[in-house]
């Protein structure tokens, strides 16, 4: 099991920040490794200010190839969005992002738990995890200055 937790200050609204990350269809224009995102519209929920919805995600990184299911509850009210695996190379998978309101702007709170199936799979993507993770939430931070700024 591995874990990645950050917490920083943007300056931008919580709206704008909880927009970026719940446009999932969007992340491969701007997520390194995403080549593709699908939201399952058979698969979408609405109850008051929560939308619980299923995505599939396929990414390419080097000689890997790999596509995984998703449940996704995204809360507006909250400005919360939650993540847990449904199939694919995970044996785990649980994401939370959490943008919270900030005289300047936005703390932002994102916290990633996985373990894959596949040992060699786990230890070889383990080694640069983090990494790869801060590389992921700099990608969302360029997409909101491209956006807002």
């Amino acid at each position: 099991m591995t874990v990645h937790k950050e917490n920083k200050f943007l300056p931008f609204k919580p709206e704008q920040l909880y927009a970026i990350v719940s446009d999932i269809e969007s992340y491969p224009i701007f997520l390194p490794w995403v080549s593709k995102a699908i939201i399952d519209s058979n698969k979408t929920f609405h109850e008051k200010a929560k939308i619980t919805l299923e995505a599939e995600i396929f990414v390419k990184f080097n000689l890997v190839r790999e596509n995984f299911r998703s449940k996704v509850t995204l809360d507006s009210e909250a400005k919360r969005i939650s993540t847990t695996n449904i199939d694919g190379p995970f044996k785990k998978l649980n994401n939370e992002w959490i943008f919270k309101s900030d005289q300047q702007g936005c703390k932002v709170i994102f916290e990633v738990d996985f373990e894959f199936k596949s040992f060699i799979l786990h230890s070889l993507i383990n080694s640069m995890f983090h990494k790869a993770m801060t590389k992921v939430t700099l990608s969302f931070e360029r997409r909101a200055k491209e956006l807002y700024l």
